[in-house]
């Protein structure tokens, strides 16, 4: 991840050695006063709040979100940078999708004053969308897909297991989530219509 993070540090202070920002002077046509950073979150929601709590360019105006989107505030004056991460293991509430909508609102409600770069743990999760559709789930590749290899055998689910599990639960209206090697819950393919 990014190897710098600080949430108060005055453009001036960094001088010629950040041309990303020279750059986005020149591209928006005004110079924010100071910049607000962020990166490396992936997921952690508790953190992420305490970020905002502690910087002096973002306010929490309100946790309400129907989406779980925090309502967030940008100062006059501020840039925000967001320098990648924002999704993967999470903190105590797994708060990957809470994360990344809160930014993704931050960006809509100040489009010039925010930007957005993404990382390798948020590109990463990108490839999952094409990874699931029916032409890669066809033919029984998937049955092919063992667990993963660090977890001891007699608690690796492979990832059709997995699957299988959470759709039983979601169509049960139970939580979902795993299960032991082989077993998983979903009744072999039915549970994610391939076969």
């Amino acid at each position: 991840g990014g190897a710098w993070s600080h949430p108060d540090v005055p453009l001036d202070s960094v001088g010629a050695r950040m041309t990303t920002l020279s750059t986005c002077r020149t591209t928006l046509g005004f110079g924010p006063d100071r910049v607000c950073f962020l990166t490396d979150v992936e997921g952690n929601f508790e953190y992420f709040l305490a970020f905002v709590e502690l910087s002096e360019a973002l306010t929490l105006v309100s946790t309400d979100g129907a989406d779980g989107a925090v309502d967030l505030e940008l100062r006059d004056g501020w840039l925000f940078v967001f320098g990648g991460d924002a999704v993967d293991k999470g903190g105590l509430v797994g708060g990957s999708i809470r994360v990344a909508r809160s930014l993704v609102a931050l960006k809509r409600k100040y489009p010039q004053r925010v930007c957005l770069l993404m990382g390798n743990r948020d590109i990463n999760k990108m490839r999952l969308s094409s990874e699931l559709t029916a032409a890669q789930l066809a033919d029984g590749r998937l049955d092919r897909v063992a667990g993963p290899y660090w977890v001891p055998e007699a608690k690796r689910v492979s990832p059709l297991d997995f699957l299988n599990s959470l759709c039983a639960a979601e169509t049960s209206g139970g939580g979902g989530g795993g299960g032991g090697s082989g077993g998983g819950g979903g009744g072999g393919r039915r549970g994610i219509g391939v076969g």
